[in-house]
Parts: C-alpha cells; sequence; structure tokens
C-alpha cells in the first residue's frame, strides 16, 4: 500500500499526539509514504511550535529532531515544480483550500490513481477535498 500523508499525519509519527499510534501501524505497513517537500518545513514549523507550547520539553527537541529526519528520509518526496504549483493555484481556487492544501492535493493527485493510494490526513477541508477526488482516507471517516 501506498500512502500519501500530509503534515498533519507525518506529525503524528513524530510528536505524541492523537492519532500517533494508528498512523504508526499504517505507516509501518506500507510499502511507501509519500509527501509533498513543503511538509518538510511545515514539520519542523510543528516541532517548534510544540517545543513553544511545551508539548515537546526543551531538553527532547534535538533528539525529537533527530527522530524528525530519521522519518523524512524514509519519505518519497514529491518536488515542488511549476506544473505542480500551477495545479494547486487551479485546485485552490475550485476547492476553496489554503495554498498549502491544495499544494499537498496536486501532489497526492500527482503520485497515482485514486485506487493506488491512501490519504492519511487529519485536516478536514483537505479530507473533503481528497474524498471529493475519489481517494481513500485515512482515518476511515467518523475516526479522524
Amino acid at each position: 500500500m501506498i500512502i500519501y500523508a500530509d503534515t498533519s499525519a507525518l506529525a503524528k509519527l513524530i510528536l505524541l499526539e492523537e492519532g500517533t499510534a494508528e498512523m504508526r501501524q499504517l505507516s509501518g505497513n506500507s510499502e511507501r509514504t509519500t509527501s509533498v517537500a513543503i511538509a518538510y518545513v511545515e514539520l519542523h514549523s510543528a516541532l517548534a511550535a510544540a517545543v513553544r507550547a511545551g508539548r515537546v520539553p526543551p531538553d527532547s527537541r534535538e533528539s525529537t529532531a533527530l527522530v524528525l529526519e530519521q522519518i523524512w528520509s524514509e519519505v518519497y518526496e514529491v518536488a515542488v515544480d511549476d506544473p505542480l504549483l500551477r495545479q494547486a493555484a487551479r485546485i485552490a481556487g475550485e476547492m476553496r483550500l489554503r495554498a498549502y492544501d491544495a499544494i499537498h492535493l496536486a501532489a497526492l493527485i500527482e503520485g497515482g490513481d485514486t485506487d493506488e493510494i491512501t490519504f492519511a490526513c487529519w485536516d478536514v477541508d483537505l479530507r473533503a477535498a481528497a474524498q471529493e477526488l475519489g481517494y481513500r482516507l485515512f482515518p476511515i471517516e467518523g475516526s479522524a
């Protein structure tokens, strides 16, 4: 199984939060995890926010950052290029998505057909857009 993980899903592999166990199990059972290059920056931002909020102790920041780097090294990275950005711009308007969500959706579409990929995501608007396109969602509806 191939999974496309947006940042909300990838963060669960790094930070302890609701959905972490489920995402770790899904990731462990997949043949490949894919995400778009901007997720790397978003993950570092999420880690910094977790430290500021006290969810990650300051003395654990460095070890958590190493976990982030290990997780990211195993992600098949979709490059952000002009065609992807143009598709994301179209998607943003048509599906009423925020900019980075539209980039994630464009990368998901580039990643393969709806029957080949499971979309791991906890963002309500992005999940709805992917579902409208026919992608399988994780977590299953009702447990997000």
